[in-house]
């Protein structure tokens, strides 16, 4: 797992995405599929994102926007890069981040970019939306080919059972991460202001 991946929804979407895709194409009763504590975990993920679907696409659109200010020609300028300073320090320390409120945000980050801007960030894809196998893509992460429970110490995590804020990495629901996450955020965030004073 790299930083950029941490800054959205760490591990544990990625974990849901590809065992989710290795699920289905076993088919029900597959052999080699997800082990069932780990299916129902999934179901968890899976009905989380149903209920929090704004800060869902919050979290992967803070990974875009860094990968998009990463892209030659798309960098965010001056103006923008304050702006997206001033949202993303006003919720860094938040505990919670109701769904309304991630709406506002993502509308307030959307009212700065060009559209340009904006269409090239719908061709940055996270690593959890990457076809397992596909570029990008690869078996689940600490999982033994053919399927089979993860290795490696991972425990799979369960959804944010209290508060939850995409840009607020201490509330990420995998704990051993959010030092990673949070030095990751942090350090776009010195990006941009270094940015904003050009």
């Amino acid at each position: 797992m790299n930083t950029k991946q941490l800054l959205a929804m760490g591990a544990a979407l990625l974990a849901v995405s590809l065992y989710g895709a290795a699920a289905k194409a076993q088919g029900p009763g597959g052999q080699g599929g997800p082990p069932p504590e780990i299916m129902a975990k999934i179901r968890k993920w899976q009905a989380w994102q149903k209920q929090h679907k704004n800060a869902s696409q919050l979290g992967q659109e803070l990974y875009q926007l860094e990968m998009l200010n990463q892209q030659p020609g798309y960098a965010l300028n001056k103006q923008q890069s304050a702006k997206l300073v001033a949202i993303l320090k006003a919720w860094r320390h938040k505990p919670t981040m109701s769904e309304e409120q991630a709406h506002n945000v993502l509308k307030q980050i959307g009212s700065l970019l060009t559209v340009r801007q904006i269409q090239k960030m719908t061709t940055l894809a996270p690593p959890w939306q990457r076809r397992p196998g596909g570029p990008g893509g690869g078996p689940p992460p600490g999982g033994r080919p053919g399927g089979g429970p993860p290795g490696g110490g991972f425990n799979f995590p369960d959804p944010p059972s209290g508060g939850f804020n995409p840009l607020n990495p201490d509330t990420l629901p995998f704990p051993p991460m959010r030092d990673r996450a949070k030095r990751g955020l942090d350090a776009f965030i010195a990006t941009l202001q270094t940015q904003a004073k050009r």
